[in-house]
């Protein structure tokens, strides 16, 4: 028969084309374009050689004159690109740009450097930076928890990328390591800083890392701002990917010399006036760049010896609107109690430009399925410190699961000309007095997934949106607790999976039933009890049923149609092979499947599968949970209530729909051996990943089992995971393989006919059946699609005894089955019985019987005797020879001598009896009898006399016969008892219409013209032909019995 909602990005490779430079294995190489090569003398008579760079200082003047203070010109020109800020006056951003990557207290530096483990830079390490030599191309810093963007924090990788046009071999760059400025320390040791470059121009990579997943995250918009950029400073900035850069801004004295091919979307060179304030505090060497759609920043420096800062600041007049906040749960981590602590975090910028905000309020509605209190709402800075008391928390006396959050206007004035990120924790505690946590219950993942917003809402004192309450949605966030777990196990004695697991999911304390399935060539071996009860505890548990195969049993039958066979004969042979019955199925337990599909007609989980007793009542009409999806258009389809019946259930969940963007797609599929689809595709739409990893699971196929053992693959919903995850199958109905053999009989040779069907007519192609001439072996192998091991079929073949076979040697024939059953069955039996066959040396003598002038001169069945050559055999005494001629001699005339001792002689000896033909009875009737009749005056007639006797028959088998003729007379009257008295003119024949009274001349009443067999006495009747009585009145003169005489006559001619 012959059949996940999360997101991440990938790096795209490194290319630097504009300055010279291609990425090739994660690192960048310099690109050989010819140059002029200039010596350089430096201490300890070292010798380098380096490229003339163009953005070397000393050389700036081939981009036209140095900057003055203040600025006169920008340049050659002054780009769209760049936007001025005049002090003191506001320069308005959107939020989409608001996210700069800093320090926060939540973060934790590593540094990586080539060769070494990745490790954890303590809190005061000394020195607080890290030298680089240009052989530690490689080398990275990385800062967690460095900012959120679209509700996930994001770490800041800086990675040592590249050495840069200029090769050295002494001299280092070092990247500052500390948190936080310590007192008397310069800007040199700040996190992330890039300092000591005199010479080279090394190159940087910067990129942005999702801090729970691990993967690159291709930031759709944000800012960065560098400062300490001195006169004999400078720093390139490129995109990488599909990015760019939507804008560069500094104060409006500041000086960033370029041309305007280097000052693009693309690319962007920063240095500051000739004569800026070295200690900042007018933030004359801040720059901030804008991006949109970059995979990473790729950075090139020159540091003149100092260095160049990642800034924690922002020039005063960046005005940056607030941006929408970011909701995160499950943020203590702990998944295992009935706990879900959020964590709204809402960064605060400079204000200076526009003034205070005028109200600051924060407000959500925690799900009816969880509880709190107003103490359980806390709000911490930027340095983890709490700050609840400059809020006021109220809870809404319509709804008090709906709470308030409003800043005191003594806390939003302080922050004017201040940076701060809110972090308000919001801890829920799982509410069991009522249902409503139900349909958060995730199966997939073992959690209840239960959703979570917030919102913001604020008004500024100045600006141009002054005094009007502006409101913005975080994201949707999901808290998880971890449900208690009982896992169903079928395995066989030896510790291997038979099929997929059943999870079974709970609080703690609560109790649960289960069974054991029927499992097809398995029995169940422990525990004894099919059904068990069992309580949900904080340790995962584990039940195992274990199964012991049983052995299957298949008959086979080998069969040959001769008994006994001479040199030169075709012997037919069979093979009947039995069937493999399969395991009833439990009658007892049905399945339950609950799908679940987004609006757009996708699958968007793993379904839900649940075991249930016939007879059982469920009911899965809500709603449940699915993290990413809103359920509130979702609809069930009408049988998701009920009791538990005849058939399985499945039960349909539709119009989900995702309440997040970057949902990224992952495709099941379910293939046979040939991986040919067996069931539906099914598409699984997710987002990042679930807490544990999303995992999709085998499904039970019927007719199928697992080939590979893979029953569930982890889901990890990004662009890195796998797109496709496919589940191999092979039918169960089918023996995995199939394989009979025989040896041929060595007195046995040119087999032919091979067929091979089933009993249901299943045909099964003659090419699976082939013959070795060298190893004499016939194979039988089971076609592709396979054969059902419920089938009975039969194999046949024709094999010709070998003229060298000896008498009384015994031709010898036995098949070998074997075959894959099942899961891991084996059935490997042979025939018990050969079919055998005596080779003997014999003749025959066959008897025939004929008559030589006729044109078949055959007359009667052959008669054939066998018996080893050089033997007689008398036919005079053979009874069955003499039967035969016992019979013929009614119709024939035997013609003699007749055969009499024959012997038997290598060819076939024929004996014939001869015969003539002749015309004769076969049969006659011995009296006719007219009955008793009463004598009276009256005519006495009677038509149908009673025949004694055998009918009359007259037999003609003369060849080339001209006819005959029957003729019948009286030749004695009817005389009574008394011997004188007589009845004359009584006796009549009948012949159609005549009537002729019989007298001593004979009447002819029969004649045929043609040979053969005729039944003369079949005419006579009452009413039709034969012998009639008629008396006249007063014709009889005396009573008694009356006897009288009738001859018939046969003639030769008609």
């Amino acid at each position: 028969m012959k059949k996940k909602v999360l997101w991440s990005t990938v790096a795209a490779s490194i290319m630097l084309v504009s300055w010279g430079f291609l990425a090739s294995n994660n690192s960048i190489k310099a690109k050989e374009i010819p140059t002029k090569e200039t010596s350089v003398s430096t201490s300890d008579s070292e010798k380098k050689t380096e490229k003339n760079s163009p953005l070397k200082p000393e050389l700036r003047g081939a981009w036209g004159a140095k900057p003055s203070a203040p600025l006169a010109i920008f340049g050659p020109t002054r780009p769209d690109l760049y936007k001025s800020m005049i002090p003191g006056v506001a320069e308005s951003f959107p939020n989409k740009y608001s996210f700069q990557p800093k320090i926060t207290a939540l973060t934790d530096l590593y540094r990586k450097r080539p060769g070494r483990a990745e490790e954890l830079i303590k809190p005061g390490s000394w020195p607080p930076y890290d030298s680089l030599k240009q052989t530690d191309v490689g080398y990275y810093l990385l800062g967690t928890h460095m900012g959120i963007k679209n509700g996930r924090w994001i770490d800041l990788k800086l990675e040592y990328a590249d050495i840069g046009p200029v090769k050295s071999t002494t001299e280092t760059v070092t990247v500052g390591t500390n948190k936080t400025l310590t007192a008397g320390m310069g800007t040199v040791h700040l996190a992330f800083a890039v300092a000591s470059s005199k010479n080279t121009e090394p190159i940087f990579r910067m990129s942005f890392i999702d801090h729970e997943t691990g993967e690159p995250v291709k930031m759709d918009s944000g800012h960065v701002t560098f400062n300490d950029i001195d006169y004999t400073e400078w720093m390139k900035v490129t995109p990488t990917g599909s990015g760019k850069f939507d804008y560069i801004s500094a104060r409006n004295d500041n000086g960033i010399l370029t041309d305007t091919a280097n000052f693009t979307s693309e690319q962007i060179t920063m240095i500051s006036p000739e004569d800026s304030n070295v200690a900042d505090d007018d933030f004359t060497r801040f720059f901030t760049i804008g991006y949109s759609n970059v995979d990473s920043l790729d950075i090139q420096y020159y540091t003149g010896g100092t260095a160049i800062n990642l800034s924690q600041l922002e020039v005063p007049e960046a005005m940056f609107e607030l941006e929408t906040p970011s909701l995160v749960s499950d943020v203590d981590g702990n998944l295992e109690d009935e706990v879900i602590t959020s964590s709204l975090i809402q960064p605060i910028p400079y204000r200076a430009s526009i003034g205070k905000l005028t109200s600051l309020a924060f407000e959500g509605t925690v799900d009816d399925s969880m509880s709190f209190i107003k103490s359980d709402i806390q709000v911490y800075d930027k340095d983890n410190k709490n700050i609840t008391t400059n809020f006021i928390s109220a809870l809404d006396p319509k709804n008090p699961q709906k709470f308030t959050l409003v800043a005191l206007p003594a806390y939003t004035d302080t922050l004017v000309n201040k940076t701060d990120q809110l972090r308000i924790d919001i801890k829920t505690t799982l509410n069991k007095t009522n249902d409503a946590y139900k349909k958060y219950q995730n199966n997939a993942t073992g959690q209840l997934t239960i959703p979570f917003q917030m919102k913001l809402k604020y008004a500024n004192a100045g600006g141009v949106d002054s005094g009007n309450l502006i409101e913005l949605d975080s994201n949707i966030a999901f808290g998880h607790i971890n449900l208690k777990k009982i896992t169903i196990n079928y395995k066989d004695d030896l510790g291997k999976s038979l099929q997929a697991s059943q999870t079974k999911l709970g609080f703690l304390g609560e109790s649960v039933t289960y069974s054991a399935p029927t499992i097809e060539g398995y029995n169940l071996k422990s525990p004894k009890e099919v059904d068990g009860t069992d309580n949900f505890t904080n340790t995962e548990k584990n039940v195992d049923y274990v199964y012991e195969k049983v052995t299957p049993n298949v008959t086979l039958e080998k069969s040959v149609d001769k008994a006994k066979a001479q040199p030169g004969e075709t012997l037919h042979y069979k093979l009947n092979i039995g069937s493999v019955q399969e395991t009833p199925k439990d009658l007892d337990t049905r399945t339950i499947s609950v799908e679940y599909w987004d609006d757009l007609g996708q699958k968007i989980r793993t379904d839900s599968t649940y075991t249930m007793k016939k007879g059982s009542s469920y009911d899965f009409s809500e709603i449940p949970a699915v993290e990413g999806f809103d359920g509130i258009a979702a609809t069930v389809t009408s049988n998701a209530k009920g009791t538990v019946s005849d058939d399985d259930i499945v039960i349909k969940i539709s119009g989900f729909k995702a309440t997040l963007d970057m949902l990224v797609q992952k495709k099941v599929r379910y293939v046979d051996e040939n991986d040919q689809p067996i069931s539906d595709d099914v598409t699984y739409l997710g987002r990042d990943k679930y807490i544990p990893n999303y995992s999709v699971k085998a499904k039970v196929i019927p007719g199928y089992v697992i080939s590979d053992g893979q029953e569930s693959y982890p889901v990890t919903f990004d662009t890195t995971s796998p797109d496709e995850y496919v589940f191999k199958y092979r039918s169960s109905r089918n023996y995995n393989s199939l394989k009979i053999t025989e040896v041929l009989d060595s007195k046995l040779e040119n087999p032919t006919n091979f067929t091979w069907k089933s009993k249901e007519a299943v045909e099964i192609p003659n090419d699976s059946i082939t013959y070795d001439e060298a190893t004499r072996k016939i194979t039988a192998t089971s076609p592709t699609d396979g054969i059902a091991f419920n089938h009975e079929s039969t194999i046949e073949f024709d094999a010709k005894v070998a003229s060298t076979a000896t008498v009384n040697y015994v031709i010898s024939q036995t098949a070998n089955f074997k075959a894959g059953y099942l899961a891991d069955g084996t059935i490997d039996v042979s025939t018990k019985t050969p079919a055998e066959t005596l080779v003997t040396l014999e003749s025959q003598v066959i008897v025939k019987f004929i008559d030589e002038s006729a044109d078949t001169p055959q007359i009667a069945d052959e008669l054939t005797f066998t018996q080893e050559i050089g033997t007689t055999i008398d036919l005079s005494k053979e009874k069955s020879v003499q039967d035969v001629i016992e019979k013929l001699k009614k119709k024939y005339e035997q013609i003699l001598p007749a055969p009499g001792v024959v012997e038997f002689k290598p060819d076939t000896t024929i004996a014939e009896f001869k015969f003539k033909g002749r015309l004769t009875y076969v049969s006659s009737p011995e009296i006719f009898d007219f009955g008793l009749n009463i004598a009276s005056f009256k005519k006495l007639r009677v038509d149908d006399p009673t025949i004694i006797g055998m009918p009359l028959i007259v037999s003609d088998t003369r060849a080339k016969s001209p006819g005959w003729s029957l003729k019948v007379k009286l030749t004695e009257e009817l005389l009574n008892e008394d011997g004188k008295t007589t009845l004359r003119n009584a006796i009549r024949y009948k012949s159609g219409e005549t009537e002729t009274i019989l007298s001593n001349q004979a009447l002819t009443v029969v004649q045929k013209l043609n040979p053969g067999e005729y039944d003369v006495s079949k005419d006579w009747s009452a009413a039709g032909d034969g012998l009639k009585l008629e008396i006249a009145p007063g014709a009889v003169h005396a009573l008694g019995k009356y006897h009288g005489e009738i001859l018939f006559e046969l003639g030769e001619t008609p």
